[in-house]
């Protein structure tokens, strides 16, 4: 991470920081080190200009992701919210997708859910229920994400952040219809995931 300093005048991030992550990012080179008195706001700028650097590779965006939603786990963090990062096209994969165990500088897998906006008027719901009324379809999703950081780096919220939240592929199911009521709500709170491994 490269911060420009003036008398007076706040840190400013270089601009090609971000191009910079996503070049290491692209070849799964770990990154080693970052500026641990990066802000939030700086961080998104980071993101951005990352996100951006990738799209000739992984497309144009096709969605959201939202990360550390567990208040522990920000806690752990030093953040006091959920993360956003951005998904590009190609780093969803269909069911019965083929991955590299290497996949990324530090891979990891999680189960997760992709939930398919149906209307713009999603934006004016005040409660969860409201939401629900505007999502389209659940699609079940297995979340490929890379840590990106080598693993004696102890990274904090605005690192992950810079980074986009650690995405970097996932595996799509079918898409399921929903409904809004209180049977969704509750499926949705509970859902569980199996995983089993297979001797090839």
């Amino acid at each position: 991470m490269i911060l420009t300093f003036a008398l007076g005048v706040a840190p400013t991030l270089a601009m090609d920081d971000g191009a910079n992550l996503a070049e290491q990012f692209l070849k799964k080179i770990p990154l080693s080190s970052y500026d641990q008195a990066m802000t939030m706001e700086q961080a998104m700028m980071v993101q951005a200009q990352f996100i951006k650097s990738l799209k000739p590779t992984f497309g144009e965006v096709v969605g959201y992701k939202a990360g550390l939603t567990n208040p522990d786990v920000q806690k752990a963090f030093g953040v006091a919210h959920p993360l956003r990062g951005t998904l590009l096209k190609k780093m969803l994969l269909k069911s019965g997708a083929e991955v590299e165990a290497n996949f990324g500088c530090r891979p990891l897998y999680e189960g997760d859910l992709i939930l398919r906006v149906g209307s713009a008027e999603i934006d004016k719901a005040k409660t969860q229920q409201e939401i629900l009324k505007y999502i389209d379809a659940v699609i079940p999703f297995i979340e490929l994400p890379d840590i990106t950081y080598a693993k004696e780096v102890k990274i904090n919220g605005p690192a992950l952040a810079a980074v986009n939240v650690g995405a970097r592929f996932g595996i799509t199911g079918s898409p399921i219809p929903v409904k809004a009521s209180k049977e969704w709500m509750d499926r949705l709170k509970n859902f569980k995931l199996q995983i089993h491994e297979r001797a090839w």
